[in-house]
C-alpha cells in the first residue's frame, strides 16, 4: 500500500504543475506570445511524460493490490479500494481517500482550464482566417520588406472549406 500512496503523491504533484502550466498558457494565449507557448508546451509534455510512467507503475500495484484482496480484474479502481479499505482498513484507507479525492479535483480544474485554453486558441484561429481572407480579397497591393509587391494566392487559408 506505501507504493502505491507514494505514486499517488508524486502523481498529485505532477498534476498540480501541469494545472499550473495550463494556467501560464491561458496568459500567453491572450497575449499571442508564441515563444513562451512552446516553451510552456514542451514542459507539458515532459509533465505528461512523467505522469504516463507513473500511470503504468500505479496500474501495476493496484493489479497486485487487487489480486491479494481478490478484487475483480474490471474493479480495478482507486474507488473500489477505498471502499474496501473504509470498511477493512481504516489507517490506509485515510492514507488513501484524501489522495484520490485531491487528484479528482485538480483533475477537474486542469480539465476545465485545458478547455478555456482550447476555445481562446479556437478563437484566436478563427481570427487569423478571418484577416487573411479580409486581405485576400481585398484590392490593395501588398509589399515586403523589400519593396517588391506580394502576390497573395488564393486559397491559402480554404482547409475549411
Amino acid at each position: 500500500m506505501d507504493e502505491l500512496v507514494v505514486t499517488l503523491e508524486t502523481q498529485l504533484e505532477l498534476y498540480r504543475e501541469l494545472l499550473k502550466v495550463s494556467k501560464e498558457k491561458k496568459d500567453v494565449i491572450v497575449k499571442n506570445d508564441t515563444k513562451t507557448l512552446q516553451r510552456l508546451t514542451s514542459e507539458e509534455n515532459t509533465i505528461v511524460g512523467k505522469l504516463h510512467k507513473l500511470d503504468k507503475k500505479r496500474i501495476g500495484t493496484m493489479f497486485e493490490i487487487g489480486t491479494v484482496l481478490n478484487i475483480p480484474d474490471r474493479e480495478y479502481t482507486l474507488s473500489a479500494l477505498c471502499g474496501l479499505l473504509q470498511k477493512s482498513n481504516k489507517r490506509d484507507y485515510e492514507r488513501l481517500f484524501p489522495l484520490t479525492d485531491d487528484t479528482r479535483s485538480v483533475l477537474e480544474e486542469l480539465k476545465n482550464s485545458n478547455t478555456h485554453n482550447k476555445t481562446l486558441i479556437e478563437n484566436s484561429l478563427e481570427y487569423i482566417e478571418f484577416s487573411v481572407n479580409l486581405i485576400r480579397t481585398s484590392d490593395k497591393k501588398f509589399y515586403d520588406t523589400r519593396g517588391e509587391e506580394i502576390g497573395l494566392k488564393s486559397g491559402f487559408f480554404d482547409a475549411k472549406q
